[in-house]
C-alpha cells in the first residue's frame, strides 16, 4: 500500500512537470484549472477528463459554494510542495470534497471553513467526505459538522477509502450530542484507513 501511494505521487509530480517544462501532454493528461474558479468549473473540470487523468488546481484560493465531487478514475492535485498554497474554502457553510472512487488520488491542498449538516441525520458526513479512494498529504482545519467537524472516512462494504498524511486541527461537531469524531470519523463495513495523519484542538 505504501509502495502504490509513493509511486502515485511520483507520477503525479513527473506529469506536472512535462505539463509545465514542455507545455504538452504527458502520459497521464494534465487539466489546469485556474485560481479562483468555482466547485462547479473544478466538477465540469473532473468529469471531462479522461481516466487516469491529473486535474492541477493553481496556487489560490477558491471559494467554493458546493463540494468538489471525486466520483471517477481522476486525481486532484493542488501544490504538492507546498499544500498551504491551494485552499478551498467553505465560507463556514458549504462542504468541500465528496470521494467515492476506489481510484480516485487528492493531494496537496488545505480545507477549510467547511460545514456539513442538516441538523436532522446522526450521519451526515463531514466537510471533507471519503467513501472510496484516498485523500492525501492535505491540511484541514477550521471546519464544522453536525456530527463530524473535518474528515470522514466511511468506506461500504468491498471499497477501501483513506486519508494520510494529513494535518487536521480546530475543527468541532456543534450538534450532536457527544458527537461522533471531532476531527476524523472512521467507519462503514469497508476497509477505512487513516495513516499518518496529526489531529490537534477538536472538539466535540
Amino acid at each position: 500500500e505504501g509502495d502504490r501511494f509513493m509511486n502515485k505521487l511520483g507520477r503525479i509530480a513527473v506529469a506536472l512537470a512535462m505539463a509545465f517544462s514542455v507545455g504538452a501532454a504527458s502520459a497521464e493528461s494534465v487539466i489546469n484549472v485556474p485560481a479562483g474558479a468555482t466547485a462547479a468549473d473544478i466538477n465540469a473540470a473532473i468529469q471531462s477528463a479522461p481516466e487516469g487523468a491529473v486535474v492541477h488546481l493553481a496556487d489560490g484560493t477558491y471559494n467554493l459554494t458546493a463540494p468538489i465531487v471525486l466520483d471517477r478514475s481522476v486525481t486532484l492535485v493542488g501544490n504538492v510542495e507546498d499544500r498551504t498554497k491551494v485552499v478551498l474554502d467553505g465560507a463556514g457553510k458549504y462542504r468541500l470534497l465528496e470521494v467515492s472512487d476506489g481510484q480516485t488520488f487528492a493531494c496537496g491542498m488545505t480545507f477549510e471553513k467547511g460545514y456539513s449538516g442538516s441538523r436532522s441525520n446522526n450521519n451526515d458526513p463531514a466537510p471533507v467526505h471519503v467513501t472510496a479512494g484516498t485523500v492525501s498529504s492535505c491540511i484541514c482545519h477550521d471546519c464544522d459538522g453536525d456530527c463530524a467537524g473535518g474528515v470522514t472516512v466511511y468506506s461500504p462494504g468491498g471499497k477501501t477509502a483513506a486519508v494520510k498524511d494529513t494535518l487536521i486541527s480546530d475543527c468541532q461537531v456543534s450538534w450532536v450530542s457527544g458527537g461522533i469524531g471531532g476531527g476524523l470519523r472512521l467507519g462503514g463495513s469497508g476497509t477505512s484507513i487513516a495513516d499518518g495523519c496529526v489531529i490537534s484542538n477538536c472538539t466535540f
